[in-house]
């Protein structure tokens, strides 16, 4: 089946209880409903939802996290390259769901990707490519350039569980790519391409020698990388990166690295892919040559699950991710006692 071979990594292993506990509504009169509700907060961990006595329906809001932004580089401390590209948001994901008393359900609350960190000429450091965020599907991994932007890593899927059964999916957003520079007085600088929202493409970095955004999941259909830079209006004899990663599953797709024809020459990283019910594909960085070096792509976004009758809002979604579970309590009536007569 293709859920134990997509979930069979989720086993349910023994979980602490989590969540901030809410509840609003009535002052408790007899019939009189109180809304209840416990929001899962990004922890970096998997956390647990135990169903109340008495409740067989709850409401669930899940939101996928945002992919980290790219970086760029500096000379003597003044930005060089273009702008770079920002991290993709994440959806949200709402619906009910029919649940049993005491039954406990598994929640996963997507991490934001991590930011890339610019070049710097006067420390020697290159860029580094940003972590993939935490989820039900972790994020993709931004890739580096020794010399100018790297790309950001994507944002972690939150979702909720029965077992390894998924019952909400949110998806995460791409990473942005890396941006970088060229030897042309009318245009020395060359932006990344942003990440892209969840179910959405990554975008290409700016012309020429780009790196391609990874392409977004669609259903259950993992998304494929982004393809090899540009080596279009590039200087002859440049030479293009690889392919962004392919999404595994769940995961979003690593990014490529900017492509290198000497130690201290590299193009500009791209953004890894967002996680989700299906992961988005990681970016390509850019082309290399002499006087040019490409931007990188943004990373694709993930894809989500929404319970039947439930809805989806792509690109919702900034920062962490959220999961908010409320549930509807009646008020008993009050069991009076009979009166006792003394003789």
């Amino acid at each position: 089946m293709r859920w134990r071979t997509r979930f069979a990594v989720l086993a349910a292993p023994a979980l602490a209880l989590g969540g901030l506990f809410v509840a609003t509504g009535s002052t408790g009169a007899a019939g009189d409903t109180t809304t209840q509700s416990q929001t899962f907060a990004f922890t970096g961990a998997e956390q647990a939802f135990v169903v109340p006595a008495g409740v067989t329906s709850i409401t669930v809001t899940v939101s996928g996290a945002q992919g980290g932004d790219g970086s760029g580089c500096t000379i003597g401390g003044d930005p060089f390259c273009g702008t770079p590209g920002v991290g993709g948001n994440g959806a949200t994901v709402t619906g009910t769901v029919a649940v049993t008393p005491g039954e406990t359900l598994r929640v996963f609350t997507g991490g934001a990707g991590v930011d890339a960190t610019p070049a710097n000429d006067t420390t020697g450091d290159p860029s580094v490519g940003g972590d993939g965020g935490f989820g039900l599907g972790h994020g993709g991994a931004g890739n580096e350039s020794v010399v100018v932007g790297a790309g950001g890593g994507g944002g972690g899927a939150s979702a909720i569980l029965r077992g390894t059964t998924p019952i909400a999916v949110a998806a995460g957003g791409g990473g942005g790519g890396g941006s970088a520079a060229q030897e042309d007085e009318n245009n020395p600088l060359l932006d990344g391409g942003n990440g892209g929202a969840s179910s959405t493409n990554g975008s290409p970095a700016e012309a020429p020698c780009q790196g391609f955004g990874g392409e977004p999941a669609v259903g259950s259909f993992p998304g494929v990388g982004g393809g090899p830079s540009s080596v279009d209006n590039c200087v002859e004899g440049a030479q293009a990166s690889n392919p962004g990663g392919d999404a595994d599953t769940v995961d979003g797709g690593n990014a490529s690295a900017g492509a290198m024809i000497a130690e201290d020459v590299q193009a500009a990283g791209g953004g890894g892919g967002g996680g989700g019910f299906a992961g988005g594909g990681g970016a390509s960085g850019g082309s290399a040559s002499r006087p040019q070096l490409g931007g990188g792509g943004g990373g694709g976004g993930g894809s989500c699950l929404a319970p039947t009758g439930g809805a989806v809002v792509d690109g919702a979604r900034a920062g962490d991710g959220v999961v908010v579970i409320s549930w509807g309590v009646v008020a008993a009536a009050p069991i009076s006692a009979p009166p006792a007569f003394t003789g």
